[in-house]
């Protein structure tokens, strides 16, 4: 599979689990500000076998994130690299008083050698009710591909599916380029699937009676919304901290990405 960054190490992307960060190249949607712009078009690839002896040598991770630009891209390569992820640090579980009295030097066992070695409120994954070794793993995806995307979730390849909502359905060509068909089928298969989470990052051009359209179609749902940051000087004003905490209160939405000073004075 095609990677241009690592990042070994992140306490945001899989809470609440310590996770690796995988950066996969290339992406079908225009969405302006996409903060890995600077990736896309990366040829400067990193060997697959370069992140399995990392995550054969960590002591502390406990999940692996696939992010992008957009994984599915990758197409047959991601499920194989999904297929050897498993295979080489398979989640097993055990009861939390047994792990509890394994030693740090029997816990570094409970990871296999690879195959070949050349806080966030509201909806969060529930903790795991057993002690687990080897590693989660988290897709991240656009939701554009639901053919390859049922073929993982099938598969049982991954144990979290976290997806964007661009926009309302009518403003999806205009934020990013695609029509909401094929994601309305993702979205079908992440319900049945149930470990995932949906989210908004609120681009200006969304205006507030589509954002509280948004929230009152998946309200229901692990729901995020996330306050934009412009990328460039000239790049569109965000919606101001407290407006975004207003609507996300109305309709109980976690909200992400504003400043903490703004949390502490609104709560």
């Amino acid at each position: 599979m095609k990677i241009v960054a690592y990042n070994k190490c992140s306490l945001l992307d899989y809470h609440p689990y310590i996770a690796a960060v995988v950066f996969t190249p290339g992406c079908n949607m225009i969405c302006a500000y996409c903060h890995n712009q600077a990736l896309l078009h990366s040829h400067d690839y990193i060997e697959e076998d370069v992140i399995f002896r990392h995550l054969q040598h960590s002591k502390m991770l406990e999940a692996i994130v696939i992010t992008g630009g957009e994984p599915t891209l990758q197409g047959q390569a991601l499920i194989e690299f999904l297929r050897r992820v498993r295979s080489c640090f398979p989640v097993v579980s055990m009861p939390i008083s047994e792990s509890r009295n394994i030693s740090d030097k029997d816990q570094d066992m409970t990871r296999p050698a690879p195959a070949s070695a050349s806080s966030w409120p509201g909806h969060q994954p529930d903790m795991p009710a057993l002690q687990t070794s080897g590693l989660k793993i988290k897709l991240d995806t656009n939701g554009t591909n639901p053919k390859l995307l049922a073929q993982i979730l099938e598969a049982g390849l991954v144990d979290y599916v976290a997806m964007d909502i661009k926009a309302t359905p009518e403003k999806y060509v205009q934020i990013c380029g695609l029509p909401f068909d094929r994601v309305k089928d993702s979205l079908c298969l992440l319900r049945a699937f149930g470990a995932y989470e949906l989210r908004t990052t609120v681009y200006p051009e969304i205006t507030l009676s589509e954002l509280e359209n948004l929230c009152q179609t998946y309200q229901a749902d692990p729901y995020f919304l996330q306050q934009y940051r412009r990328i460039e000087a000239n790049g569109l004003i965000p919606y101001d901290d407290d407006v975004l905490q207003r609507v996300a209160a109305k309709y109980q939405i976690p909200l992400r990405g504003i400043s903490a000073a703004t949390s502490r004075l609104r709560s």
